[in-house]
């Protein structure tokens, strides 16, 4: 079937493709359906560096997922812990479960606000001035901030709008969201001090420029 064939592609595309560094983060399907179990087994099979979980409302499901992660892990002998979690919060559920979901477990780097599925779950829309967004966006970056986790903005999908793009940029940046380099100066010095993480294995990050495929290294020290 169509989800066989999308999981073939995957682990194929995780073995075979160069991403010089990039991370790997595989959505999988929401835990209401009966292929998010097969979907964990294929990315950390592949070599996956994370799993990031959709319409994630509590603790529970974090826990569930990484259950599966840990099983897979041994499954496919890959080292204990190296596959991390992502939470993606697309409802008011969610948003109110914040603060539990970002201390669910040690190998959740970071929640995700999706705009879309949430305003539709808050009866409202997207209507470019962030302001049906406002309270969700702060409440995840509180629950971040105190569980001391990443925290990561919808997607911006008004493509031809580069000065509300800019704008957008300005305030999530001034509520508290991670800058871009400041993720993956994050994730690597979580990456470097991993207890399982050989001291040998030398990690780097990379940022890439969309329009040009640039690659730039962030530099990040042992020490923050």
């Amino acid at each position: 079937n169509q989800k066989d064939a999308a999981r073939f592609s995957l682990f194929h595309a995780l073995r075979s493709i160069d991403y010089r560094g990039c991370e790997r983060v595989v959505r999988i399907n929401g835990l209401d359906s009966p292929y998010w179990k097969e979907d964990i087994r294929c990315s950390v099979a592949g070599g996956c560096d994370a799993i990031r979980i959709p319409k994630t409302e509590t603790e529970e499901d974090v826990k569930l997922v990484e259950k599966e992660v840990v099983r897979a892990e041994r499954e496919f002998g890959r080292p204990e812990g190296s596959v991390l979690i992502m939470a993606a919060v697309e409802s008011a559920r969610g948003v109110m479960n914040a603060l539990e979901i970002c201390e669910a477990s040690d190998r959740l780097f970071g929640v995700a606000l999706s705009g879309g599925d949430y305003t539709k779950d808050l009866q409202t829309h997207i209507t470019g001035t962030g302001i049906e967004l406002m309270g969700a966006r702060q409440n995840l970056v509180i629950a971040a901030r105190a569980a001391g986790v990443q925290c990561f903005d919808t997607v911006y999908t008004d493509l031809d709008n580069m000065e509300g793009f800019r704008q957008d940029v300005e305030t999530i940046h001034l509520m508290g969201f991670n800058s871009v380099e400041q993720s993956v100066e994050d994730t690597v010095f979580a990456l470097r001090n991993h207890p399982l993480m050989p001291k040998d294995i030398k990690i780097y990050g990379f940022i890439m420029d969309s329009t040009t495929g640039e690659l730039s290294e962030v530099s990040e020290t042992d020490e923050q």
